[in-house]
């Protein structure tokens, strides 16, 4: 379990103005047998890779977060190009509409849909996994709602609907590794009903390394 007695000091008004004035998203367009996109990132944060995965078509959006970010068109396109397969002419498109950032860095280059549709994505707030596992105890455990958002990565716990637990509720560990996600611009632990309410009297556990794919 990865230790943090106490949670983050939450930043001030303007401290929060200081940080996070840019996004920026990498897409790889995965291939079948390579590393994932999260597992680039990884890696280029730590050693500032000079190339691309073999087969990869990487490419990269820096939006500027500002009061002028057309943030409803690229949210918009951000959830659409889940549904659908989107062109990089539309992209591009976009980019030029929004006057952000667009580029492609190798291969197709069609990477540029996922780079900007990433960026539509991250602000709606709702999607997403982070990257990591964590270890909350073992399946069938029971751990209060409050000793959980002790973690600097967890914010909260909250259903699949969005409803924000109680911290003196307490909750049943769904599997050994746990995975947050991103709900409501924040870094969540999801909850679903627990089967076994009946016998252990708790109403929520935690999801499973499986049901967490769904995000």
């Amino acid at each position: 379990m990865k230790d943090a007695k106490t949670k983050c000091k939450p930043l001030n008004i303007k401290e929060k103005e200081m940080i996070m004035k840019y996004l920026v998203c990498i897409d790889d367009t995965d291939m079948p047998g390579t590393k994932g996109t999260g597992w680039l990132v990884q890696e280029l944060c730590e050693q500032i890779e000079t190339r691309s995965q073999k087969g990869s078509d990487p490419g990269l959006c820096v939006a500027k977060l500002d009061k002028a970010l057309a943030q409803k068109e690229l949210i918009a396109f951000g959830k659409m190009a889940k549904q659908a397969v989107t062109s990089k002419a539309a992209a591009y498109d976009l980019a030029r509409k929004t006057k952000i950032h667009l580029s492609e860095h190798g291969g197709t280059g069609d990477g540029v849909v996922g780079a900007i549709a990433g960026v539509g994505l991250r602000l709606s707030g709702n999607d997403g996994r982070y990257r990591g596992w964590y270890h909350l105890g073992l399946p069938g455990s029971v751990v209060r709602v409050d000793k959980l958002c002790q973690f600097p990565f967890i914010d909260q716990l909250v259903t699949k609907s969005g409803t924000i637990l109680l911290p003196d509720l307490s909750v049943s560990i769904g599997s050994e590794k746990t995975k947050t996600v991103r709900m409501g611009n924040r870094q969540v632990v999801v909850v679903l009903k627990n089967e076994e309410l009946e016998k252990t009297g708790i109403e929520y556990r935690t999801i499973t390394k499986q049901e967490a794919k769904q995000y």
